[in-house]
């Protein structure tokens, strides 16, 4: 992107077009899937992760193998049909493992591949399968909509992942102090949950189970920005000012990703993540009845939901 006869600054609105117009492209391109976890647009980014001194502290999301030449492709076609963006370029940068390996849940050739996939940079001869654990996820989504966890579905969700357990122990496990529940705003009735199951776990091999909807990813923040908790001495005359302003900021993102402002929309989707030993990684998350989707799950359009 560099103009010998330009600033070696890049303007805003050519940021702005970047992702909106090429990288955002791409991602609808190659990465349909995934597109939630990614920003609705470029001034939705910015406000994500920029902080209250104006410093930017941007995150990073991870393209998974098997999608890079297809996002490449379409990136790099999309620069050469724009003047300003004519033969750029970039660089890759290898990451870890989280998401690298998506497949389908039914196909035990593709659960194979992925764990094949994951593991093939580990001397399997050097380790302890039985000392491993690992992370296997399930991913339900609804082409676009916003996919969100029932609080009363918690029980028959905690009992499908440790059909060891009875229902009593189902619910001593949601009363207990290893159990947090994550809810969503303040709406009572949505909600994801975090448990370590300990003892009432062992019978599955289940260590840890993680439920969410990776909305969150719009306004998930780990440093003090718009998005961060709001306390009363902000309503003071000397930051109201401030406050009002993150408000409309927010109102903003949310706005775009309703798709009020054009035909772009934020979709989301609900996960299911259970950690148990290396061995049994292709023995999990590889079923979800219908009835239990339909007790533990809702879908919202996005102008609903935004």
């Amino acid at each position: 992107m560099y103009k010998p006869e330009r600033s070696p600054a890049i303007p805003a609105e050519r940021l702005a077009s970047l992702y909106d117009d090429h990288i955002r492209l791409a991602v609808l391109g190659a990465l349909n899937a995934r597109q939630s976890q990614w920003p609705i647009a470029y001034d939705a980014a910015f406000r994500q992760y920029q902080n209250r001194n104006g410093e930017l502290q941007a995150g990073t999301i991870d393209i998974y193998p098997d999608a890079l030449v297809p996002f490449c492709n379409i990136l790099l076609t999309s620069f050469a049909n724009d003047v300003d963006f004519a033969d750029a370029f970039f660089l890759h940068e290898l990451r870890g493992t989280k998401g690298r390996a998506p497949h389908s849940p039914y196909d035990m050739l593709e659960r194979e591949e992925a764990l094949n996939d994951v593991m093939d940079c580990i001397n399997s001869l050097r380790i302890d399968p039985e000392e491993w654990q690992i992370d296997v996820g399930l991913e339900i989504s609804h082409s676009d909509h916003v996919v969100q966890w029932l609080t009363n579905g918690h029980l028959a969700l905690l009992q499908h992942v440790l059909p060891s357990i009875s229902p009593e122990e189902a619910v001593g496990l949601t009363t207990g102090g290893y159990f947090s529940t994550d809810h969503v705003g303040h709406l009572r009735d949505l909600a994801g949950f975090r448990v370590h199951p300990h003892s009432r776990g062992r019978r599955d091999g289940v260590t840890y189970i993680n439920v969410y909807c990776n909305e969150k990813t719009v306004i998930y923040q780990l440093h003090k920005g718009i998005y961060w908790n709001h306390y009363h001495s902000e309503r003071m005359p000397q930051k109201i000012a401030t406050l009002s302003q993150n408000l409309v900021n927010m109102s903003k993102t949310f706005s775009k990703c309703s798709g009020v402002e054009n035909d772009r929309q934020q979709e989301a989707s609900a996960r299911l993540e259970v950690r148990v030993r290396l061995p049994m990684a292709m023995d999990v998350n590889i079923d979800f009845p219908e009835e239990l989707l339909e007790s533990c799950i809702v879908s919202l359009t996005p102008l609903e939901w935004w």
